[in-house]
C-alpha cells in the first residue's frame, strides 16, 4: 500500500486477491465497499474436492475460524519515504505472473498530475507517429517512458549520472512538484511535428525502414530536435544519412547508458538538426 496526498492509503499491488477475499468472507455491507454484492463459491479443488460449490459460510466453524485468523502480510511505502527507496521495494514486491515495467511502477508509485500529463502527450499524433512500439511495448507504458525520458534529459540533463532508471524516477517525482505544464505540452507538441515531418516513417536507425524505435536514439533525436528549435526555429532539410555517422553509432548502440554517450548523442543530433558539417 502507498500513501497519498490525502493522507489516506491506497492498494498499489494486490488489489485483486483482496477482492476475492472480500468476496468470499466478507458481509454484504464489506462487499458492498468493494463493489462485489455475489458471493463467492470454492470450485476446481483437487484435493478438497467436497468443498467445490461451497461458500464461506458452508465451511466447518474450525476452517472459517483458522481462516479469518490467518495474518495478512501488508508492506506499505510512506511519501515520506526517498522515493528511489520506494521505486526498489516496489519492484521486489512486483514478482507476480504478469511483471509491471519500469514506468508501470513509476505510475504506481508516484501518483500526481505528472503522470496524466505523461500519459496525455502519449496520445499526441505526431508524437505516436514517430515513435514506432513493439506491438508488447503498446501496453506496458513504454510511450509514457518515451515522453518521461524527452522532458528529462531536456529539461535536467545536467543532473543524470549513470544510471537511467533512478534519473527517470528522480525526476518524474521533481516534476511532479513542480512543473510548467503549459510551456511543456506547447514545445512537446512542436517538437513532435517537426520530427513528424522529418521522419514520416517513425525515428529508427538508417537502413532499417521496418524497424521500431530504439529508446536510446530517441533520446538523442527527440531532444536534439528540441534544442535545435529552441535555437533556430526550425529542423535542417539536410537528410537524413548522418543517422548513420559512426560517432551516432557509437553512442547508441552497447553500453551506452552513461554521461558522455548521453551528451554525445544529443549534442550531435541538435547540431545535425542545425545543419552543422557533419563529423568525420
Amino acid at each position: 500500500m502507498a500513501a497519498n496526498s490525502e493522507d489516506s492509503w491506497e492498494i498499489v499491488d494486490g488489489l485483486q486477491r483482496l477482492t476475492a477475499v472480500a468476496k468470499f468472507c466478507g458481509n454484504e455491507s464489506q462487499r458492498a465497499i468493494v463493489k462485489q454484492p455475489d458471493i463467492l463459491r470454492l470450485s476446481s479443488l483437487k484435493k478438497l474436492e467436497a468443498f467445490n460449490g461451497k461458500t464461506f459460510a458452508d465451511l466447518p466453524l474450525s476452517l472459517q475460524s483458522g481462516f479469518m485468523k490467518r495474518a495478512f502480510k501488508v508492506v506499505t511505502l510512506s511519501d515520506k519515504s526517498d522515493i528511489i527507496v520506494r521505486f526498489d521495494l516496489f519492484e521486489r514486491l512486483n514478482r507476480g505472473g504478469l511483471k509491471l515495467s519500469k514506468q508501470e511502477i513509476r505510475h504506481c508509485v508516484i501518483r500526481g498530475e505528472f503522470a496524466g500529463f505523461l500519459e496525455e502527450m502519449g496520445q499526441d499524433s505526431a508524437f505516436r507517429s514517430v515513435v514506432r512500439l513493439k506491438s508488447n511495448q503498446e501496453a506496458d507504458a513504454t510511450r509514457e517512458e518515451c515522453v518521461l525520458r524527452f522532458f528529462a534529459f531536456l529539461y535536467d540533463r545536467e543532473s543524470f549520472e549513470h544510471l537511467v532508471d533512478d534519473f527517470l524516477t528522480e525526476y518524474m517525482e521533481k516534476a511532479n512538484n513542480d512543473f510548467d505544464y503549459i510551456t511543456a505540452a506547447a514545445e512537446f507538441r512542436q517538437t513532435f511535428e517537426k520530427l513528424a515531418e522529418v521522419f514520416p516513417n517513425g525515428i529508427m536507425r538508417h537502413g532499417k525502414k521496418k524497424s521500431k524505435t530504439s529508446l536510446i536514439l530517441f533520446e538523442g533525436v527527440s531532444v536534439g530536435a528540441a534544442l535545435a528549435i529552441r535555437e533556430s526555429g526550425r529542423l535542417s532539410e539536410r537528410g537524413l544519412d548522418w543517422l548513420a555517422n559512426e560517432e551516432l553509432k557509437r553512442n547508441t548502440t552497447g553500453a551506452t547508458n552513461n554521461k558522455p554517450a548521453v551528451n554525445g548523442r544529443i549534442d550531435f543530433c541538435r547540431d545535425m538538426f542545425l545543419g552543422k558539417p557533419e563529423p568525420e
